[in-house]
C-alpha cells in the first residue's frame, strides 16, 4: 500500500511539473524576430534530384532575401506598371533556368 501512495505521489510531482513548464513557456515571447537569419542580402539553393525507375525528377527551391528579392521583382517586371503578372514571371523564369 505504501508502494502505491509512492508512486502516485511521483506522478502528480512529474504532471504538476510539466505543467509548470507549459505555463511558463506559453508566456514567452521572443525580443526580436530576424527577417533573414543569415542577412538581407542572402540567396540560398537547394537542389535535390530524385530517380525513380521511369522519371528524373529535380526539385529546386530558390530561396532569396529581402534585398535581392525586391532586385528581382524590379527585373521581372518588364512593363515597369509595378504589378507582378503571372505571364511576367513564366517569362522570367524560362529566360532564367535554362
Amino acid at each position: 500500500m505504501n508502494l502505491l501512495k509512492r508512486s502516485s505521489f511521483k506522478g502528480i510531482t512529474v504532471l504538476a511539473a510539466i505543467s509548470a513548464m507549459l505555463v511558463l513557456t506559453m508566456g514567452y515571447r521572443p525580443g526580436v524576430v530576424l527577417a533573414h537569419p543569415l542577412g538581407n542580402f542572402t540567396i540560398n539553393h537547394y537542389s535535390r534530384v530524385e530517380l525513380a525507375a521511369d522519371a528524373v525528377r529535380l526539385r529546386y527551391i530558390l530561396d532569396m532575401a529581402e534585398i535581392p528579392a525586391f532586385q528581382e521583382m524590379s527585373e521581372i517586371d518588364l512593363n515597369k506598371d509595378g504589378l507582378l503578372s503571372w505571364t511576367l514571371y513564366i517569362r522570367r523564369h524560362n529566360t532564367r533556368c535554362r
